[in-house]
C-alpha cells in the first residue's frame, strides 16, 4: 500500500498498471486503496470480456493504441454521465450561481443551484440518457419541499413542479432559478 500512496501523491504520476499472478489479491488491494484515498473510482475488468483478451495474450501490444481503438466506446459510456454533469454545471457557474450537491445515505442530487441573494435553491438532477427516475431528487423534494426542481436529460422540455429540460437547454437554468 505504501507504493500506491507514493504513486497517488506524485504530481507527475502516470497511469497505474498492476500486474501479477492470478488470485494474489491485486483487485482487492486496488479496490481498498481506491475506497480509502479517492472519492470516486471506476472498476473495469477487461479480462472477462472476450473481445479484450488480446491485452492479456500479447506482451508486445501497444496498450495506448489498443485502448484508443477498442475501448473508446466503453469509456464514453462510463463517462457520459460525468460529461453531462460538467456541461450542465457550466452555465450557472458563469453567471455567479453556486452549484453544490446534496447527499443523504444512498441518495444524491447532482446540483443545488442558488445565488447568495436568493432565498431558496433549485435542486437539479442530470441524466445523460432518456430514463429519468430521479429517485434522489424525489427524496430531496419530499425532505425540503423546494418551490421548483429540475431534471435535465435527453427528453423534450416540460413545465411543472419539476421542470424537465433537455441537456442542451442548460443555459436556461439561471432564468428558471431566478424566477423563484
Amino acid at each position: 500500500m505504501v507504493d500506491l500512496i507514493r504513486w497517488k501523491d506524485d504530481g507527475d504520476r502516470m497511469p497505474l498498471v498492476l500486474k501479477g499472478v492470478r488470485q494474489c489479491g491485486k483487485t482487492h488491494l486496488l479496490k481498498e486503496f481506491g475506497d480509502r484515498f479517492f472519492d470516486d473510482i471506476i472498476y473495469i475488468n477487461l479480462e472477462r470480456q472476450k473481445r479484450h483478451r488480446p491485452i492479456f495474450q500479447n506482451e508486445n501490444l501497444d496498450l495506448a493504441y489498443y485502448v484508443n481503438e477498442n475501448l473508446h466506446g466503453d469509456l464514453n459510456h462510463i463517462f457520459r454521465g460525468a460529461s453531462a454533469e460538467n456541461f450542465v454545471n457550466n452555465e450557472p457557474m458563469t453567471l455567479g450561481f453556486t452549484a453544490n450537491y446534496w447527499k443523504d445515505n444512498r441518495y444524491e442530487v447532482d446540483f443545488i443551484i442558488a445565488k447568495r441573494e436568493m432565498t431558496s435553491a433549485v435542486p437539479a438532477e442530470v441524466k445523460s440518457g432518456w430514463k429519468i427516475r430521479a429517485t434522489s431528487l424525489k427524496k430531496y423534494i419530499d425532505t425540503f419541499s423546494p418551490e421548483r426542481s429540475m431534471v435535465l436529460s435527453m427528453n423534450p422540455p416540460s413545465e411543472g413542479d419539476v421542470v424537465k429540460l433537455p441537456i442542451h437547454l442548460a443555459w436556461t437554468i439561471p432564468r428558471i432559478a431566478e424566477r423563484l
